[in-house]
């Protein structure tokens, strides 16, 4: 089961904080968009329960960015991001979706409306950093009951936990529902603060052809069904 891991993949609101809390995401912050290229890996473990160890998920994203190109690897997608277009590739049901330019971010900017849904943020030290929890207001639009982040002394994120707000149903019988809460850790890891694309990874004319306002795709991926 997959939830949310696309625009999931980094969710981390400097924003959505109390005073108390605000310094310490806004270096987190500070850190990662002072990066002009990076890569970064972050291994998703989706569990059943908000303190359940029953694993019901397991899956690796790398993200590599260079100025206003990125290349994202996540399950069976690619998503190549250019100030021209974003690309997302399927490899499972083998489409090409072609897209307006997202410009990728790591963090959430939305201040004020973060702010809006925030309860409480606390802090403190643990043997292996600084721990931020992050409790939202019930019934807001958020998906999180609370997110927990972990950071190192130079303000590099070690892991984040995120505490769905909303259960599902892990039952595979319909007559006999077996509901429970979400919890998905992500942990960060060899990180990378510099990346050259030496491979053309974000080279959008590797994946797809444009002519006009058309597009169709390469070659290389000439059994893909183009969604424009």
């Amino acid at each position: 089961m997959k939830i949310g891991t696309v625009l999931l993949l980094c969710f981390l609101s400097v924003n959505a904080l109390a005073l108390s809390g605000k310094d310490y995401l806004q270096k987190i912050n500070s850190n990662y968009y002072d990066l002009k290229s990076y890569e970064l890996e972050l291994n998703y473990t989706l569990y059943k329960g908000h303190n359940g160890k029953e694993i019901m998920d397991e899956y690796t994203s790398i993200i590599r960015s260079n100025g206003l190109n990125s290349h994202r690897k996540i399950y069976h997608d690619e998503i190549i991001s250019t100030s021209e277009n974003t690309v997302i590739i399927n490899h499972e049901v083998k489409t090409i979706q072609v897209l307006p330019a997202i410009e990728t971010k790591i963090f959430d900017e939305d201040i004020e409306n973060s702010l809006r849904f925030c309860k409480d943020v606390k802090s403190r030290k643990t043997e292996n950093g600084t721990l931020i929890s992050i409790n939202f207001n019930e019934y807001s639009s958020i998906p999180y009951a609370q997110i927990d982040i972990l950071i190192d002394a130079d303000f590099w994120v070690k892991n984040m936990t995120l505490y769905y707000a909303t259960q599902l149903n892990y039952s595979r019988d319909y007559f006999n529902p077996d509901m429970d809460f979400p919890r998905l850790e992500i942990d960060y890891s060899n990180l990378k603060k510099k990346w050259n694309d030496s491979q053309g990874l974000t080279n959008l004319s590797k994946y797809i052809n444009k002519e006009g306002d058309n597009y169709s795709p390469t070659p290389l991926y000439q059994n893909y069904e183009l969604i424009q």
